[in-house]
């Protein structure tokens, strides 16, 4: 599995950088950013949302939304 690291505001260039819909991607939000997850879920509808909590209080961690080929 090739896996590409992509930090937030995309490319070298500033460029914004998306997988193609034909590839397995992970998208992981931090609660400070997930109302950018709006956005990916509407680019690709299929995806797999889980919520990550902290085991000690209980507070959200991040959420990863995962889509296939």
């Amino acid at each position: 599995m090739d896996v590409a690291m992509v930090p937030p505001g995309g490319g070298a260039g500033g460029e914004t950088l998306v997988p193609d819909a034909g590839q397995e991607a992970r998208f992981v939000f931090l609660p400070q950013r997930l109302s950018e997850l709006d956005a990916v879920r509407a680019r690709y509808p299929h995806g797999v949302e889980t919520a990550v909590h902290s085991p000690a209080d209980e507070r959200l961690l991040y959420v990863v939304y995962e889509v296939g080929p």
